[in-house]
C-alpha cells in the first residue's frame, strides 16, 4: 500500500518535469503526449463516469443525447485545424 501511495504522490511532479523537458522538442513528441492525455480522459470517461451515469434509470434518453452531442463536438474539433 505504501508503494502505491508513493507512486501516486510522485506522479504529478514527475509529469510536470517531463512536460517541461518536452516543451521545446519536436512536434511528434507533442502529439504523443497530447494523445496520451486525451486517451486518459477518454478511458476515465468510458470506464467510470459513463458507466455510473447510464446505470441509473432516470433520464437515460436525455443522457444518451447529451453524450452523442459531446462526442460530436469532440469529433468536430478535429476539423478545426
Amino acid at each position: 500500500m505504501g508503494l502505491i501511495l508513493a507512486v501516486f504522490a510522485i506522479a504529478t511532479p514527475l509529469g510536470v518535469v517531463i512536460g517541461l523537458a518536452a516543451k521545446n522538442s519536436s512536434p511528434l513528441v507533442d502529439v504523443i503526449f497530447s494523445s496520451l492525455a486525451a486517451g486518459t480522459f477518454v478511458y476515465i470517461a468510458a470506464t467510470e463516469i459513463v458507466n455510473k451515469e447510464f446505470s441509473k434509470p432516470e433520464h437515460r434518453w436525455l443522457k444518451l443525447l447529451v453524450f452523442f452531442i459531446g462526442a460530436a463536438i469532440v469529433t468536430g474539433l478535429l476539423f478545426l485545424e
